[in-house]
């Protein structure tokens, strides 16, 4: 999803689509995307957008999975995160 936009995502956005903060979290840890806050006159928007490291690891996964069988997201996702399997 932020790889189809070059100006990311809201936070709110991201959430609607099944993100959680600790997902979004997780993914500026690991180095995939960048958070930053913007404040307008009413309230603060939060952005994610992809890093290059991001979009390296998603074409990786991409060519990875046109030779196997496909793995879940989640299981992707649970790959990058610390002590989850």
């Amino acid at each position: 999803m932020l790889a189809c936009n070059p100006f990311g995502a809201t936070e709110a956005i991201m959430h609607v689509h099944g993100f959680t903060l600790p997902m979004l979290a997780t993914l500026v840890r690991a180095g995939l995307a960048t958070a930053q806050s913007e404040t307008g006159k009413a309230i603060a928007v939060g952005h994610i957008r992809i890093t290059d490291a991001g979009r390296r690891w998603l074409e990786n996964a991409t060519n990875r999975n046109r030779h196997e069988r496909p793995t879940s997201p989640s299981r992707d996702f649970a790959a990058i995160q610390p002590g989850m399997s």
